[in-house]
């Protein structure tokens, strides 16, 4: 599954989650999360919406998507992790405040290939918003080629290689 086919269906007013798990069969199954603060069972499925719950904050679905679906993928660093896009009934919250769901069904796999580009773009986003906080009122006197090369300082100071910053900065243009 795309991240296009992801989008298209939260236009078309379809509530999507993501959870991130090694087997959704095998979580299906089970029936439950454990929330990782108090060890307790959950209701059900802890997953991340989709979709904005009060689209007045957020009415930006695709950049609601972005984050929701980049804020937990660092759990694919582990080989043995998924993305996988799902529908369900939400009963309640787990205690990160993210919805509990009962029936979920799987919508389909969003693979690291697709969630890769939307990762190196909102780093790109943060680490040009906190290098104009930096540069301050600065920030809006200077050209865009000019932010640009303080953006790719910024990239190269916090440990970025060559490499990275090339791709970070090849996905910004697309």
């Amino acid at each position: 599954m795309t991240y296009a086919d992801v989008l298209a269906r939260i236009e078309r007013g379809e509530r999507l989650y993501i959870r991130y798990s090694r087997s959704l069969d095998a979580d299906v199954r089970r029936g439950y999360s454990i929330d990782h603060q108090t060890g307790q069972a959950h209701a059900g499925l802890s997953a991340e919406r989709l979709v904005p719950a009060d689209p007045v904050i957020w009415p930006d679905a695709d950049a609601y998507a972005r984050m929701q679906i980049v804020s937990y993928a660092h759990m694919l660093a582990d080989a043995t992790m998924r993305a996988w896009i799902v529908t369900g009934r939400e009963v309640g919250t787990d205690s990160d405040g993210a919805p509990v769901l009962r029936d979920v069904r799987l919508v389909g796999e969003l693979s690291r290939d697709e969630i890769r580009p939307l990762r190196l773009a909102e780093t790109y986003r943060q680490v040009r918003r906190e290098t104009a906080q930096r540069y301050g009122m600065r920030w809006r006197h200077m050209t865009d080629t000019q932010q640009h090369d303080a953006v790719v300082r910024s990239l190269a100071s916090w440990g970025y290689d060559d490499e990275l910053i090339t791709e970070i900065i090849d996905i910004r243009k697309k």
